[in-house]
């Protein structure tokens, strides 16, 4: 891969409403991340108005909170759409600044019904200029997140065996 490494993106379908274990999914796929690459996803924030309001709010890697955020946010007018939920890694330089948002518990047939994660990564990172770091990473998605579609830098990816 020649071009910057700057997002990735799954998404799968559940056929019917599933709201428990999405918090425990959620809280595992962030520790994942942290034994990843804890320099860059060690900690995370909640966003906010402002980089000095957003640094108030370092979220808890734990399943209760989770909970809580995606019972908060879970579209009350379109139960089948779940809940979104995002958050930054907290680098006030924008160029070494990530973030990640899940769409989380949509279900049913409806082409729009789709979960997803999306890491949107630091441009100047060096990290992941290494193949092997960029792979581990996506394999990381693929196998915690069991997607039926995989984007980097919004390309669709063929074969996720790849990987």
């Amino acid at each position: 891969m020649t071009e910057k490494f700057e997002s990735i993106s799954v998404f799968w379908k559940l056929e019917k409403k599933e709201v428990e274990g999405l918090s425990k999914s959620v809280c595992d796929f962030l520790l994942l991340l942290k034994s990843h690459n804890g320099a860059l996803f060690g900690k995370w924030y909640k966003k906010g108005r402002s980089v000095k309001e957003a640094l108030k709010h370092e979220i808890p890697l734990e399943e209760s909170f989770f909970h809580k955020e995606i019972v908060r946010k879970w579209n009350r007018l379109f139960d089948d759409l779940g809940a979104r939920i995002s958050y930054w890694t907290g680098y006030v330089e924008e160029d070494k600044s990530g973030d990640i948002s899940f769409n989380v518990g949509a279900y049913g047939d409806k082409s729009y019904n789709r979960n997803s994660c999306v890491i949107n990564l630091p441009t100047d990172y060096d990290f992941y200029r290494n193949e092997q770091n960029r792979n581990s990473l996506i394999k990381l998605m693929i196998d915690h997140w069991k997607p039926d579609e995989l984007l980097i830098n919004g390309k669709t990816i063929e074969n996720l065996n790849t990987y």
